[in-house]
């Protein structure tokens, strides 16, 4: 019988033996090696005895067995005991997949996406010489450069990287892997000494941890705009909507609470998981500092292989306390003259996007209503065949900012939120999410804050047309920085 350290630490050696192999075969190409350190299967790879489980993994030489405690795997706890400062965590209740992720195998990061394209072929490049299981992680902030606002410098304007270590839950299997950068154009062996000590780091205390109930104290709270100053915002764009300048856009506000002691990000993550169960709830965090984190209800889109699938979102209604006011609420929601307008913009962005994307697709004719945790939005699904040379960058620059969190047309809405927004939206309202070598998945950073130590920032949006009221839009703020808020209630 194998304890968890001899597991953690055989796979160093493991990983050194793919290395040597790529050495000797003058390999000069850049890829990701990993292994699973640990691989339980719920049918076939453990049999429960009583509070235990044996979890068994293969590789070329044996067959090593471990007693694991049979509970559940808390994946936010485990990235909590992380010494790591490179964090990141993805919950897509939708397909079962949770994920934790630790450190950096490899990282890139630019102050700017103009070159998108050469970004992801370079990365993809490297995917395509490695496993189907290696992930990048990450996003791209909503303009395409990065701004002054030093709070999202860490971020760049678009990051991504490999996790040295990700820990993966789905509804049948529990995996921990352990990734390397093989690079022939750095020092091997500096690498692997730079490996052998995250690992040496890495905690393997996989229970679930007792999380804080004690309610910080907020010691003061601001907003940007003020009340006055989104009133006299909102009747300089109404009159840009009246005139024909444009026909829709998205403005947001950002409200920040600032506490007595630095803010634990993992302690959010777990509320938010725990209070938004239909959502994607993210998390990434570039330094011990600072953490982007959140629990969004729209997805940007999801690839498998030439597949696609998109959401397109807007429009919104509070829930209701009890069935019958959810009901009524859900009524007025589908009714309502200036919601669907809203949600007809981005369902008629969505159709030409994918015209544009794919050989052929489908969609929902009628919004339905997606309820979420708090609130409720008008949906309606996409789903396509992708054109044999479309790539993620294609995608991303196609689909990202739609007029549920930007207007149309684009570009014209997109230089005016530049004007008045007084703050960078940074990866408020951006891509975020995860691509591999056949598949990808990208959410709509909404419903989500930053952390910096002490201070948490928390953004949202409305969509404003002609019909709009900013008072109403005002209140739909509110209720959606309700999200954050009621964590501290």
């Amino acid at each position: 019988m194998t304890n968890l350290e001899d597991l953690l630490n055989s796979c160093f050696n493991r990983i050194k033996d793919k290395v040597t192999v790529l050495l000797k075969q003058n390999n000069n190409i850049e890829q990701i090696v990993t292994v699973d350190v640990i691989n339980i299967c719920n049918e076939l790879s453990f049999e429960k005895k009583n509070d235990s489980l044996n979890c068994c993994y293969n590789d070329q030489h044996s067959h090593k067995c471990v007693d694991i405690e049979f509970q559940c795997y808390d994946l936010i706890s485990w990235l909590k005991r992380q010494e790591s400062s490179e964090k990141v965590y993805w919950n897509d209740s939708v397909n079962s997949l949770e994920i934790a992720g630790v450190g950096i195998a490899d990282l890139v990061i630019n102050k700017c996406y103009n070159n998108l394209e050469n970004i992801f072929h370079c990365l993809e490049t490297k995917l395509s010489f490695s496993s189907s299981k290696i992930r990048y992680y990450g996003g791209l902030t909503f303009s395409n450069e990065l701004n002054n606002d030093s709070r999202w410098k860490s971020f760049g304007a678009v990051r991504f990287f490999v996790p040295r270590f990700e820990l993966i839950k789905t509804s049948t299997k529990i995996n921990l892997s352990c990734n390397f950068l093989y690079s022939p154009n750095k020092n091997v062996e500096e690498s692997l000494g730079k490996l052998k000590s995250d690992i040496s780091k890495l905690s393997i205390d996989f229970t679930s941890d007792i999380y804080s109930s004690k309610v910080q104290n907020i010691i003061s709270e601001f907003s940007i705009p003020n009340k006055s100053k989104w009133n006299e915002v909102f009747i300089n764009i109404i009159d840009k909507l009246n005139s024909g300048f444009m026909s829709k856009i998205v403005m947001a506000r950002k409200k920040t609470l600032n506490f007595s002691n630095n803010i634990d990000g993992c302690n959010i993550l777990h509320k938010l998981k725990k209070y938004n169960p239909k959502t994607i709830v993210f998390g990434i965090q570039p330094d011990k500092s600072t953490f982007f984190l959140g629990a969004t209800p729209e997805c940007l889109y999801e690839r498998c292989g030439n597949k696609i699938s998109s959401h397109a979102i807007a429009g919104t209604r509070l829930r209701g306390d009890h069935h019958s006011l959810d009901c009524k609420r859900e009524s007025e929601l589908l009714n309502s003259a200036k919601e669907l307008d809203e949600h007809l913009f981005v369902q008629k962005y969505f159709e030409n996007s994918f015209k544009h994307l794919c050989s052929n697709f489908s969609h929902d004719k009628t919004p339905s209503v997606l309820k979420v945790s708090m609130l409720q939005h008008l949906y309606c699904e996409f789903s396509g065949t992708l054109y044999d040379d479309v790539k993620n960058s294609d995608i991303i620059q196609e689909l990202h900012p739609s007029p549920a969190v930007g207007g149309c047309p684009k570009s014209t809405a997109i230089d005016l939120i530049k004007r008045v927004e007084t703050f960078d939206r940074g990866l408020y309202a951006s891509p975020i999410g995860w691509f591999s070598k056949n598949d990808a998945k990208f959410a709509v950073g909404i419903r989500s804050a930053l952390i910096q130590n002490n201070s948490l920032s928390i953004y949202a949006g409305a969509g404003i047309i002609k019909k709009s009221d900013p008072e109403k839009e005002w209140q739909e703020i509110e209720h959606k920085f309700d999200n954050f808020t009621r964590i501290f209630e």
